[in-house]
Protein backbone atom coordinates (compact mmCIF):
# COMPACT_ATOMS: atom_id res chain seq x y z
CA UNK A 1 0.00 0.00 0.00
CA UNK A 2 2.81 2.52 0.51
CA UNK A 3 4.23 2.04 -2.92
CA UNK A 4 0.98 3.13 -3.94
CA UNK A 5 0.43 5.45 -2.37
CA UNK A 6 3.77 6.92 -2.70
CA UNK A 7 3.08 6.49 -6.96
CA UNK A 8 0.28 8.29 -6.94
CA UNK A 9 1.28 11.31 -4.35
CA UNK A 10 4.79 11.04 -3.74
CA UNK A 11 5.74 13.16 -1.05
CA UNK A 12 2.61 15.07 -0.79
CA UNK A 13 4.48 18.32 -2.07
CA UNK A 14 1.77 21.48 -1.53
CA UNK A 15 -0.84 19.44 0.02
CA UNK A 16 -2.83 20.55 2.70
CA UNK A 17 -4.58 18.26 5.99
CA UNK A 18 -8.61 19.75 6.72
CA UNK A 19 -9.63 16.97 9.24
CA UNK A 20 -8.46 14.59 11.20
CA UNK A 21 -10.18 12.25 13.35
CA UNK A 22 -8.06 10.62 16.61
CA UNK A 23 -9.92 7.45 17.79
CA UNK A 24 -8.56 4.37 19.78
CA UNK A 25 -5.51 3.09 17.70
CA UNK A 26 -7.18 4.70 14.48
CA UNK A 27 -6.50 8.21 12.95
CA UNK A 28 -7.99 9.22 9.78
CA UNK A 29 -6.76 12.40 7.47
CA UNK A 30 -8.79 14.41 5.11
CA UNK A 31 -6.05 15.34 2.70
CA UNK A 32 -6.34 17.50 -0.53
CA UNK A 33 -3.06 16.46 -2.76
CA UNK A 34 -2.03 16.41 -6.45
CA UNK A 35 -2.12 12.76 -8.15
CA UNK A 36 0.88 12.18 -10.34
CA UNK A 37 -0.78 9.69 -12.31
CA UNK A 38 -3.87 11.67 -13.01
CA UNK A 39 -1.41 14.98 -14.43
CA UNK A 40 -0.94 16.61 -10.92
CA UNK A 41 -4.90 17.46 -10.65
CA UNK A 42 -5.93 17.48 -7.19
CA UNK A 43 -7.89 15.12 -4.93
CA UNK A 44 -9.09 14.80 -1.71
CA UNK A 45 -8.58 11.29 0.19
CA UNK A 46 -8.73 9.77 3.34
CA UNK A 47 -5.67 8.50 4.81
CA UNK A 48 -6.36 5.85 7.71
CA UNK A 49 -3.78 4.93 10.15
CA UNK A 50 -4.83 1.74 11.83
CA UNK A 51 -2.94 -0.10 14.79
CA UNK A 52 -1.60 3.56 15.81
CA UNK A 53 1.64 3.12 17.86
CA UNK A 54 2.80 6.54 18.56
CA UNK A 55 1.70 9.63 17.31
CA UNK A 56 2.46 13.64 18.05
CA UNK A 57 0.44 16.10 16.21
CA UNK A 58 1.16 19.46 17.32
CA UNK A 59 -1.93 21.84 17.81
CA UNK A 60 0.19 25.02 17.15
CA UNK A 61 0.52 23.88 13.72
CA UNK A 62 -3.00 22.87 13.05
CA UNK A 63 -5.62 25.55 12.96
CA UNK A 64 -7.96 25.36 10.41
CA UNK A 65 -5.81 23.27 7.47
CA UNK A 66 -2.08 22.06 8.12
CA UNK A 67 -0.27 22.59 4.98
CA UNK A 68 1.90 19.55 3.75
CA UNK A 69 5.59 20.74 2.22
CA UNK A 70 6.52 17.36 2.05
CA UNK A 71 6.05 14.09 3.76
CA UNK A 72 8.02 11.12 4.40
CA UNK A 73 6.60 7.77 4.38
CA UNK A 74 8.89 4.32 5.60
CA UNK A 75 8.39 1.27 6.86
CA UNK A 76 10.08 -1.08 8.86
CA UNK A 77 9.59 -3.62 11.53
CA UNK A 78 6.16 -4.14 10.25
CA UNK A 79 5.52 -0.39 11.19
CA UNK A 80 4.83 2.45 9.32
CA UNK A 81 5.91 5.89 9.78
CA UNK A 82 4.44 8.75 8.42
CA UNK A 83 6.49 12.09 9.29
CA UNK A 84 4.80 15.94 7.75
CA UNK A 85 7.68 17.36 9.17
CA UNK A 86 10.67 15.57 8.16
CA UNK A 87 14.66 16.75 8.08
CA UNK A 88 14.37 18.27 4.02
CA UNK A 89 18.21 17.39 2.79
CA UNK A 90 16.95 18.62 -0.68
CA UNK A 91 17.70 15.37 -2.23
CA UNK A 92 16.03 12.95 0.44
CA UNK A 93 14.22 13.15 3.59
CA UNK A 94 14.83 12.33 7.25
CA UNK A 95 12.54 10.91 10.11
CA UNK A 96 12.96 14.23 12.18
CA UNK A 97 12.76 13.04 16.22
CA UNK A 98 11.90 16.26 16.69
CA UNK A 99 8.71 16.20 14.33
CA UNK A 100 5.16 18.75 14.86
CA UNK A 101 3.46 15.77 13.38
CA UNK A 102 4.59 11.98 12.83
CA UNK A 103 1.82 9.34 13.07
CA UNK A 104 3.55 5.32 13.28
CA UNK A 105 1.11 2.46 12.76
CA UNK A 106 0.59 -1.56 11.87
CA UNK A 107 -1.32 -0.02 8.96
CA UNK A 108 -1.96 2.12 6.40
CA UNK A 109 -4.65 2.61 4.21
CA UNK A 110 -6.44 5.36 2.13
CA UNK A 111 -9.54 6.10 -0.67
CA UNK A 112 -10.13 8.65 -3.10
CA UNK A 113 -12.86 10.85 -1.29
CA UNK A 114 -13.30 13.12 -4.52
CA UNK A 115 -11.91 15.48 -6.77
CA UNK A 116 -11.17 18.68 -5.42
CA UNK A 117 -12.54 21.96 -7.34
CA UNK A 118 -11.19 24.88 -5.27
Amino acid sequence: MIEKIKEEYGEFCDSWISKIEIQLNEIDLIVTCANKLKNYTYETIQLSFKEVEFYKIDNNYFIDNYVIKNALIVESNNSVTIDLDPIDYFDYLKENEFSTFKIKCGKISYKVIGKYNG
